[in-house]
């Protein structure tokens, strides 16, 4: 992936080369706060049955899927996102690590290369993107 200005709203991320349906492309990364914020780069999971806010506003602490941007229509979004809600953990390297809350993101169809990856926020910040239209 490559990380550059987008049509669609600031930066956004475009792929490199062809990458095909099904492929998990990562998960969101950020300080996980067991309260609700808002932001730009705030994205609010269940972990424990509590709502949490994991944000990425601080690059050290985030990782590429922050410049995801939204997709406006069905046809530009090619990513799917998911909220994980299996609370069971499993060890790696001898640590338990539970995957609750936690949100992953697969491409949902194929994607060509230079295509910007997008999925859809919630229709209300699709109304405010294409207010800024």
């Amino acid at each position: 992936i490559s990380i550059k200005e987008s049509k669609i709203h600031g930066k956004g991320v475009f792929c490199k080369k062809k990458i095909k349906k099904g492929t998990f492309l990562g998960n969101y990364m950020g300080n996980i706060l067991n309260y609700k914020k808002t932001g730009p780069y705030v994205f609010h999971s269940i972990k424990e049955n509590k709502l949490i806010s994991i944000d990425a506003t601080n690059i050290e602490q985030s990782n590429w899927t922050r410049y995801m941007n939204c997709s406006l229509d069905d046809k530009s979004e090619n990513v799917t996102s998911y909220f994980l809600t299996n609370n069971q953990s499993y060890l790696k390297n001898n640590q338990p690590i539970n995957l609750e809350g936690y949100i992953v993101f697969y491409a949902n169809r194929d994607i060509e290369k230079h295509e910007e990856l997008m999925y859809n926020y919630g229709e209300e910040y699709v109304d405010i993107l294409k207010s800024l239209s």
